[in-house]
Order: C-alpha cells, then sequence, then structure tokens
C-alpha cells in the first residue's frame, strides 16, 4: 500500500478512486496554471521589451529638442567671402569678410553680424604662404 497526502492507496476503493480523481484534476490545474503563467511571462517580455523601446524613442526626442533649441538659439552657419586685395609677388593681403544670421524661435531674422579681417601673406615657396599678420578691419557686430 502506498500513501499519497496521507490517502492510503491499495485496494480500490470509493475513496481512493475519489482521490486518484482528485490528484489527476489537481494536477491538469497545475499544469493549466503553468502555461498561463508561461503565457503572462512571454506577455511581461514584450510589455519590457515595448517600454525599453518607449524609453528610447523618448530619449532620442529629449535629445532631438535639445538638440533643435541649440540650433534656435545659437547664430546660423557663418558665411565667409575671401578676395585678393593687393598682390605683390612675395607678398599678398586677402580680405576675409564673415557673415552670420541670428534666427529666432520663429525662424525670423534676429540679427545680423559681420566682420572683416586683413590677412598679409608671405610666399615662402612657389604654392607655400605663410601669415605675416592678420588685422581686424571691422569687429564681428550686429548690423
Amino acid at each position: 500500500m502506498v500513501s499519497v497526502f496521507g490517502v492510503t492507496k491499495g485496494a480500490k476503493g470509493k475513496s481512493t478512486e475519489r482521490n486518484d480523481k482528485q490528484i489527476a484534476v489537481l494536477t491538469a490545474k497545475a499544469q493549466e496554471i503553468k502555461g498561463e503563467m508561461k503565457r503572462v511571462n512571454v506577455e511581461l517580455r514584450r510589455i519590457q521589451e515595448r517600454l525599453r523601446y518607449y524609453a528610447e524613442q523618448q530619449q532620442r526626442i529629449a535629445e532631438r529638442a535639445r538638440f533643435e533649441k541649440q540650433i534656435r538659439e545659437k547664430l546660423g552657419r557663418p558665411r565667409v567671402e575671401v578676395k585678393e586685395v593687393t598682390n605683390s609677388g612675395d607678398e599678398a593681403q586677402v580680405l576675409a569678410a564673415f557673415e552670420i544670421i541670428d534666427y529666432d524661435h520663429h525662424n525670423q531674422i534676429r540679427a545680423i553680424y559681420a566682420g572683416n579681417l586683413v590677412f598679409t601673406l608671405r610666399n615662402v615657396f612657389f604654392l607655400a604662404w605663410e601669415i605675416q599678420g592678420v588685422e581686424v578691419k571691422r569687429k564681428m557686430e550686429a548690423q
């Protein structure tokens, strides 16, 4: 005779048959619960992946917003014009004109900044030039 959950199994009687059925039902329920737990765990992992994805997207959006704010608040891309003013063979002067446009948050022009530098160059070898000096002709300021 074998004892299961405190119930003796032995000769087939009504109580042992009833106990066998209860054990079978409980085993089936346990398997059902185990399967349901697996499904819940899979769904939980999917939810966690989605939450991670949403968090990454939110971080990217926040970074993009910071980047756009910095662009709006900073000066625009500078425009530089370079023009040779004088050239005596061994020495040359080059005028560099700088212009930067500052935009407000509505993408309207807030201010235009401009300035000029004059570079004095000396020819040291064939196409090689050395900067002798830089002179600020017009300080960079709002127009």
